[in-house]
């Protein structure tokens, strides 16, 4: 989405798919754009909304994964 020039981050959303026959751990991404990604997911904790940085993701054979507003996501920072 575009951005004013000065923000420094932002949030990217795709649809992951595992098409092989062995589940795929995804442990990270990069972007020639921003000078680091990280793997976010959204939560509710004590009523506030929360974003809480992943390690990674799992996706199992066949397996699609979301990556959406409110949910996980990937965040790129230093743009």
């Amino acid at each position: 989405r575009a951005l004013p020039p000065t923000q420094k981050t932002t949030a990217a959303y795709l649809t992951l798919t595992n098409r092989g026959d062995a589940p795929v751990d995804i442990l990270g991404a990069s972007t020639g754009i921003a000078a680091q990604v990280e793997i976010h997911t959204t939560r509710e904790v004590e009523g506030y909304t929360r974003m809480e940085r992943l390690d990674g993701l799992s996706l199992g054979p066949g397996e699609n994964l979301r990556l959406e507003p409110g949910g996980t996501h990937l965040m790129l920072l230093g743009l």
